[in-house]
């Protein structure tokens, strides 16, 4: 039987294992072998088959003391492709940086810093899995195939029970992203973005939660727009300012249900579908079940019981503006995802996953997107994990303005990992 400490907090080292105070430094290494070989299909290349392996080594260090816990991890991924439009190595440098401080009883903080560099492939991309339960994320990629870029991010958290019933979480973030030359800058753009949220939780009974959401988003970006034999920049800056209220509903000891409205208000006169003037309607729907298929045992003290056995199930709809990282537009985004899990005993899962998107830039304009993932996992040893499956993505639009193209194909996945305490 497996247990996990009570509460949530999303962001939190906790999450991965973390032990604050414990003043051991830990050491976490790993490598990361992904083989995949699949059909991909575009106008613009036609038929080819894709064949590529992903290499990610990964080495971690954290270290907890007192009321902070600290950690850095270091992943760089390299790509070679096989065969296919897109033949050849990539290399991207990625780190991580982490900051975890229980401020006072009732108050904890939360840093994160990451960026990355290299020169990215996105075709023959697998659909990334989402956690035991959830669907993949749609994931529209740029109209070019292949760029070098930066991107980096810093995130700032805070958490604090203001009574019994009432949680208030603050949240900023900072983030950027943009091509490293002027060919790579045509298609990712430089831009920057920052983005804050505040989230008031209150549990009205044992099987009520309210969850009143605020947040304001702005982007500036700067285009290299080709004119003849020159390039003009284009700088475009949105501003999206919203508010939605969440009602958490306990259906009985396995179904949870979600249930949300809200308003978005934007900072020029949009042409996307589903806006009203300068207003935008959100909305979010999601049912979530957990089925354990044994009664496990009486946890200890401090944690909840998390059987060995067990089937997930989530489905949700979620209409939300989004502002686009290709041209700093801002319309409303519809995803809906339907995912199912089964745990068999420590060393078994497998997972089926679908997600759809559509985004109602204009009515001339409407990208659509879907990804679907079906995989079985096996941790064969501690310290070894084998992962095999298949994985559909496409996405198409109804101008020439999106980049369309579909590919299905099969994935292998080994992971060595351990941990160890200096």
């Amino acid at each position: 039987m497996q247990t996990r400490p009570r509460g949530d907090a999303p962001l939190a080292l906790a999450e991965e294992g973390a032990q604050p105070g414990t003043g051991f430094p830990v050491m976490d290494l790993s490598l990361r072998l992904d083989g995949s070989g699949g059909l991909y299909r575009s106008p613009s290349t036609g038929s080819s088959f894709v064949t590529q392996i992903f290499v990610t080594p990964s080495i971690g260090a954290l270290l907890g003391r007192g009321t902070v816990t600290t950690r850095a991890v270091y992943d760089p991924q390299i790509q070679v492709v096989f065969s296919g439009p897109q033949e050849g190595t990539y290399v991207v440098q990625r780190l991580r940086l982490d900051l975890d401080v229980l401020a006072s009883p009732t108050w904890t903080l939360f840093f994160r810093a990451a960026g990355s560099y290299g020169t990215r492939n996105w075709i023959g991309q697998p659909t990334p899995s989402g956690p035991p339960g959830t669907a993949p994320s749609p994931t529209p990629i740029s109209p070019a195939t292949s760029a070098t870029t930066w991107t980096g991010s810093f995130v700032s958290q805070a958490t604090g029970r203001l009574g019994a019933h009432q949680t208030l979480r603050l949240t900023a973030t900072l983030s950027g992203q943009g091509g490293i030359n002027l060919e790579s800058q045509v298609s990712t753009p430089p831009e920057l973005s920052l983005r804050l949220d505040g989230a008031l939780e209150l549990l009205a009974s044992r099987d009520d939660l309210w969850t009143t959401n605020a947040y304001v988003q702005g982007m500036k970006m700067r285009r290299p727009v080709p004119t003849g034999d020159a390039y003009v920049d284009v700088t475009r800056e949105s501003l999206v300012a919203g508010a939605m209220e969440i009602w958490r509903r306990r259906i009985d000891a396995r179904t949870e249900s979600y249930f949300g409205l809200g308003l978005a208000y934007v900072n020029y006169d949009s042409t996307g579908l589903l806006v009203y003037g300068r207003f935008m309607p959100s909305g979010e729907i999601r049912i979530q079940r957990d089925v354990p298929l044994e009664p496990g045992e009486i946890p200890a003290a401090g944690e909840e019981r998390l059987t060995t056995s067990r089937l997930q199930f989530s489905s949700s709809a979620v209409l939300a503006p989004f502002i686009d990282t290709y041209t700093a537009l801002a319309y409303n985004r519809l995803v809906v995802t339907a995912a199912g899990s089964w745990t068999l005993r420590d060393n078994w899962r497998t997972a089926l996953g679908f997600s759809a998107g559509l985004d109602f830039a204009s009515e001339q304009s409407v990208r659509r997107y879907g990804g679907a993932t079906a995989t079985a996992t096996w941790a064969t040893t501690r310290y070894l994990t084998l992962e095999g499956g298949l994985y559909w993505q496409a996405q198409g639009g109804s101008t020439q303005l999106v980049y369309t193209y579909s590919e299905w194909g099969l994935r292998i996945s080994m992971l060595l990992h351990d941990r160890l305490r200096l």
